[in-house]
């Protein structure tokens, strides 16, 4: 639509986004959220119109000039500090990154004649608040931009004089994190996807392995020899040696969906998951059973070390399935042990 109120810029951006921004002589350049003609819209016109403070979305000072927070992400994702982060990291870091130029790409990072800091702290936290409420949203982009940033300080081309993610802080996230799968739940998803569906084996190498997302997706018959499941952990790095024995429920869908030869988890076409794909296309089956949206799959890994808990296993043991590196770790994880079976026991031995 035309833009008729005065002072009001609008244009798409390289994303093919509409922007809009309030430019007026003398003023700092601001973005206008939402659409033109949203309440969000027309209150943030009014507070520039107004000269309300708005340091959340103030790009910078008339006349400044430099490289945009956007051109750094670019840059970032192509250094060699990022490409020697674990895949699994990549993944996470480059989804979080994108998101974010998707939003907040077109800030000025700083003034190249000054070299003053543009993107400033009370601009990042603003942006990390938006991710209030979504689990450990602003936890994630806070430290994904630390890391950018910090990388740019020491880079010899950008030379960041600051790092204004630093000190930025972030909700707590409150409970015992995510939920484990109740056994009904585990019995409908079973009704819906049966022995011999490659859901069926995923939910077996959620529950029965107790795997990280990241890992049951590559893993495949190479990764059984001599009767073992054995492994290194994509995100720690840890070896991880389980008996097949001991998992023949897992055996048994392995056997009745053996995979593409590579791996035991693929695609429609045949094709191994990458991590994000895997966790959109269990999420479709998950709502499909119908079981609760508050279950996901790295729920069924939380069933499983709560359920080694609850039949007595030790922390170190339940660290050589899980892979977790500390026992700190470990006792975060499974905080939701039946306490009464727990009490119990600890009371039977004082007699």
């Amino acid at each position: 639509m035309a833009i008729r109120l005065k002072h009001v810029n609008r244009f798409k951006d390289r994303h093919g986004k509409v922007r809009h921004y309030f430019r007026k002589p003398g003023c700092p350049t601001i973005a206008l959220e939402g659409e033109p003609d949203s309440p969000e819209f027309l209150q943030a016109y009014l507070a520039a119109v107004t000269g309300a403070p708005t340091p959340a979305t103030a790009i910078a000072p008339r006349g400044a000039c430099g490289p945009t927070v956007d051109a750094l992400v670019t840059a970032y994702l192509d250094s060699w500090t990022f490409k020697g982060l674990r895949p699994a990291t990549q993944e996470s870091r480059r989804y979080i990154l994108m998101r974010f130029c998707r939003e907040d790409g077109y800030h000025l990072l700083f003034d190249s004649g000054t070299r003053t800091m543009l993107l400033t702290r009370a601009i990042v936290q603003t942006i990390v608040n938006r991710m209030a409420g979504k689990g450990g949203g602003q936890r994630n982009l806070r430290n994904a931009l630390s890391a950018m940033l910090k990388w740019g300080m020491a880079d010899e081309k950008w030379r960041l004089p600051e790092n204004p993610a630093a000190g930025v802080t972030h909700e707590k996230i409150k409970g015992d994190g995510y939920a484990p799968w109740p056994a009904a739940d585990v019995a409908r998803f079973k009704l819906k996807y049966p022995l011999g569906t490659r859901a069926y084996l995923a939910l077996m190498l959620g529950r029965v392995a107790g795997q990280r997302r990241g890992d049951i997706v590559r893993l495949g018959p190479r990764d059984i020899q001599a009767g073992w499941l054995s492994f290194m952990q994509q995100k720690t790095g840890q070896a991880v040696d389980l008996r097949m024995a001991d998992m023949a429920a897992l055996q048994e869908a392995i056997d009745a969906c053996p995979g593409n030869g590579e791996v035991f988890l693929t695609k429609e076409d045949g094709e191994a998951f990458t991590p994000k794909e895997f966790s959109d296309w269990f999420r479709d089956r998950r709502k499909a059973a119908g079981v609760s949206k508050k279950l996901c799959f790295h729920g069924l890994r939380k069933t499983k070390l709560t359920e080694l808990g609850d039949n007595g296993a030790t922390p170190h043991e339940i660290m050589a399935v899980s892979g977790h590196k500390t026992l700190s770790e470990v006792q975060r994880y499974t905080a939701s042990f039946d306490r009464r079976k727990l009490a119990a026991r600890a009371m039977a031995r004082t007699g």
